[in-house]
């Protein structure tokens, strides 16, 4: 869990799950943008949608796994920053 997050009732809300997510947006290349902490698979035509996954990271290597999504490369690994690159 992302540590900046742990008091934020709202994330606190997110974490148990149950929530009516938004697609995913994307950056100018295309990429899937994930937000820190994020934990939920949003892909509509997946399996896993709506899976609860133990770390952003582990979403994120799921996420790669499928063809059809691109994500940004990651200048470091599990770190991940909201501002454009």
């Amino acid at each position: 869990m992302s540590a900046f997050l742990t008091n934020e009732p709202a994330y606190n809300r997110y974490l148990e799950g149950g929530l009516n997510l938004p697609t995913y947006n994307t950056d100018q290349n295309g990429n899937i943008v994930l937000i820190a902490g994020e934990v939920f698979c949003r892909v509509d035509s997946y399996t896993s949608k709506d899976a609860k996954f133990s770390t952003s990271g582990n979403l994120r290597n799921y996420l790669k796994t499928h063809p059809t999504i691109s994500l940004p490369p990651t200048s470091r690994a599990s770190r991940y920053t909201n501002s454009p690159q």
